[in-house]
């Protein structure tokens, strides 16, 4: 299966990753579908991994890459190189793009590795550099300005980094440049507005509940993409001034 890599989906009209973290059903699959013109992928949680055997896992990623979707694994792989790469081994194999792996299990013996043979499969990989959730200030976020820089040191494809902190997303952007990618979860469900973390530098946001929980998930996708459509339009204008 030809793997793709984020930007080439960055053309589309919104920027918007739907993060799938529960099983894969025929409804899931009329959404994605539905959406899939504007919609640059979709990342697939452990959740799903748990509830949908890997032939079904396998068959979904086939139909995103007829779509024409970014497909990311998101097991936020965080171990020992040799765990890391076997389990990277089995999400090449199933036939994603892409991966996401913390940041503060270091490079030696680990992320090192896993980057080396992440670059031999020709999948993006995205390290986790600081979370979402308030308790992630207390330990994994104090080490964000290390972990960031790990990011650079390491050459991977970009950064997850919480759209409910957009100061992080700043710094990020500043710091890696535009040859890096931050993409921003925490959008909707766990309170940022759509468009905010583009707004602050990131290429793409991750949305899961508000769309897949909302009583109409086809048209609140499209309403997310409108508001992106605006914001991106506006990101030309400071450019081009």
């Amino acid at each position: 299966m030809k793997k793709a890599h984020l930007n080439d989906f960055l053309k589309k009209p919104s920027r918007v990753i739907v993060a799938i973290d529960r099983k894969i059903t025929d409804e899931i699959v009329k959404i994605i579908s539905s959406v899939s013109d504007i919609i640059i992928g979709v990342k697939i949680g452990l959740i799903t991994f748990l509830e949908n055997n890997p032939s079904e896992i396998k068959h979904f990623i086939s139909t995103l890459k007829e779509k024409n979707l970014y497909a990311l694994a998101d097991l936020k792989l965080a171990d020992i190189s040799h765990v890391m790469i076997k389990i990277c081994e089995k999400l090449h194999t199933i036939g994603f793009d892409g991966i996401i792996a913390h940041a503060f299990v270091g490079r030696k013996g680990a992320l090192e590795q896993l980057v080396k043979v992440v670059r031999k499969y020709s999948l993006d990989i995205f390290l986790v550099i600081a979370m979402s959730h308030p308790g992630a200030e207390e330990i994994l976020n104090t080490n964000f300005e290390k972990m960031l820089s790990l990011t650079k040191t390491l050459h991977a494809t970009g950064a997850i980094v919480p759209a409910t902190m957009p100061y992080y997303i700043s710094k990020a952007r500043e710091y890696l440049g535009k040859q890096f990618y931050l993409l921003s979860p925490g959008i909707g469900a766990q309170g940022a507005a759509p468009g905010s973390a583009l707004k602050h530098g990131a290429d793409a946001e991750i949305v899961g509940r508000a769309i897949l929980n909302s009583p109409n998930p086809i048209e609140t996708t499209r309403k997310i993409a409108k508001i992106h459509m605006c914001v991106l339009n506006e990101r030309k204008k400071e450019t081009h001034t």
